[in-house]
């Protein structure tokens, strides 16, 4: 049960983190808006990136910073995200 929890746990993060991935690619390639694959990934990807988006330009940081590094700290929270859920589902079991 544990193994098919944290299988689960994985699947989904390399699935959003894909998804992330895809969306990186599509602001260096040009894909007009009305692409139904660009439309998905970004009604998908937009509900993870607008936090961490919002909460790094209100920082000190932010402000100075003219690019969108949303997807890459969203990269580090999912990773530190998993290894927590994973953790905590190896010491429940």
């Amino acid at each position: 049960m544990a193994a098919k929890l944290k299988m689960a746990v994985s699947i989904f993060i390399r699935v959003t983190e894909g998804l992330i991935l895809l969306r990186l690619i599509f602001m260096f390639v040009f894909v007009p808006k009305e692409n139904k694959l660009k439309q998905f990934v970004i009604s998908v990807t937009e509900p993870v990136l607008a936090p961490i988006r919002k909460m790094f330009a209100s920082s000190s940081l932010g402000k100075d910073l003219r690019i969108d590094i949303s997807p890459f700290l969203a990269f580090l929270v999912f990773g530190i995200i998993e290894y927590a859920i994973i953790q905590l589902i190896a010491l429940l079991s």
